[in-house]
């Protein structure tokens, strides 16, 4: 199955965003909708968008559908842009069937997000299909300037060549790979596994797979990373990418948690199975300080997040003197 990969933008381009999990709350989406109208494009909202479903969703499953059909639909839309995480998606992945496939494929649309939206990404990549592991809209002006205009330089067809050289990497195990990028939120893949969904289930590309988590124990962040090289398929994965871990919690196993830290513990948890190269940068993931519930607000403090492109061939370096993501492939047409 070829690659698809959407076309760059350009100026008057409209972009769509619906939300898939969360609820969320306009002001934020206000704040981002100025960000991308200085691009010169055009913002539509989903006629569902600002409805809830008491704390846990934007809408019922029903809505949140025929919100992402009307996207699909909708020859002036580029881009879909999911507006929020959260912990519903999968309550809408029973629409994906072979006709929501194929207009997937034909659409050749932007799909951009992360979090609980990882599940959806996953399922692009197992058709083939490249989508952007990026800053969710609401939270999109929160993000620093130079991720936000890294983002814009994607969608507009300035391919970037690399992770910036200048970021800093933690190196945790040696090694070089090639592969198709697979970027997630840790608990959100492996959610994914033994399903429709499950990136890893199918094919037999090498892999790079990128993944951050936040809110967990560091004895899940073990269990989740066993689980992972325990996958049918985790020989195609060479190298793994490590975001930001945020709020990791050791309270379950204090002794042992205070005696191994995250690093220590994704080694030991990978090279177990497999010596292959990992490293770790906190460009990408759910940022410090971030808050489950949209009515408490958003972070304000200007992180970094690079989007990255899921299934588009990588080359991942670790050695003593350097390290590098590089992106072999072009990511838009």
């Amino acid at each position: 199955m070829k690659t698809v990969k959407p076309s760059a933008l350009k100026k008057g381009d409209t972009i769509g965003i619906i939300a898939l999990s969360d609820y969320v709350v306009e002001a934020d989406l206000v704040k981002s909708t100025k960000v991308v109208e200085s691009w010169g494009l055009k913002v539509k909202f989903g006629k569902n968008l600002f409805n809830r479903t008491f704390d846990f969703s934007s809408g019922t499953p029903e809505q949140r559908k025929e919100d992402l059909w009307d996207m699909l639909r909708d020859d002036e839309v580029k881009v879909i842009w999911f507006a929020a995480g959260g912990y519903s998606m999968l309550q809408i992945m029973n629409i994906i069937n072979e006709r929501l496939k194929d207009r997937l494929r034909e659409e050749k649309k932007w799909f951009i997000g992360y979090s609980d939206n990882s599940i959806f990404s996953h399922y692009l990549t197992t058709i083939d299909t490249v989508s952007i592991h990026g800053p969710n809209f609401s939270g999109l002006y929160s993000w620093d300037k130079k991720s936000i205009d890294w983002l814009k330089d994607i969608l507009f067809g300035k391919t970037p060549k690399s992770i910036p050289t200048e970021e800093k990497w933690k190196k945790i195990n040696y090694g070089e790979a090639k592969g198709k990028l697979i970027v997630s939120n840790l608990t959100c893949l492996v959610n994914t596994f033994g399903t429709r969904f499950d990136p890893l289930a199918d094919g037999s590309d090498d892999v790079i797979l990128a993944v951050e988590e936040f809110d967990t124990f560091k004895s899940e962040i073990k269990r989740l990373l066993e689980v992972i090289m325990l996958h049918k398929n985790s020989r195609r994965i060479k190298g793994i990418v490590l975001g930001r871990f945020t709020n990791l919690m050791k309270h379950d196993y204090p002794d042992w948690s205070k005696a191994n830290d995250a690093y220590s513990i994704i080694k030991d948890a990978v090279i177990a199975h497999r010596n292959i190269p990992i490293a770790q940068t906190t460009s990408f993931g759910h940022p410090t300080g971030f808050f489950r519930r949209p009515e408490r607000g958003l972070f304000s403090n200007k992180e970094k997040f690079f989007a990255m492109p899921n299934a588009v061939e990588t080359e991942f370096v670790v050695d003593e003197d350097y390290c590098s993501l590089k992106f072999v492939d072009s990511i838009s047409n």
